[in-house]
């Protein structure tokens, strides 16, 4: 399982981590989105971390991401299931 997660806790668009759970190893740290740019994350529960597993969300019943930036907006939504779907607006 991995669980990603904001580098500061709330703060989506300033770097995200990539974590090993059962050992809270960070296997790879990303850097926050340039200038202009939002990540966004809203789950249920709230939660503010996405679990993953070879076959399914873990803890997040419904979640959605939403980058925002260079007029677009991309939802990506997930599932417990494990099936996601990608929206993209052009504004």
């Amino acid at each position: 399982m991995l669980m990603i997660l904001p580098a500061h806790p709330g703060h989506w668009n300033e770097g995200l981590l990539l974590m090993q759970p059962s050992t809270h190893q960070i296997l790879r740290r990303l850097e926050p989105l340039p200038t202009g740019f939002s990540l966004t994350y809203q789950g249920f529960p709230l939660n503010q971390s996405i679990r993953l597993s070879p076959t399914r969300l873990e803890d997040n019943s419904n979640g959605t991401l939403t980058l925002t930036g260079d007029h677009t907006t991309a939802k990506i939504l997930l599932n417990k299931s494990g099936d996601t779907h990608l929206t993209a607006i052009t504004n």
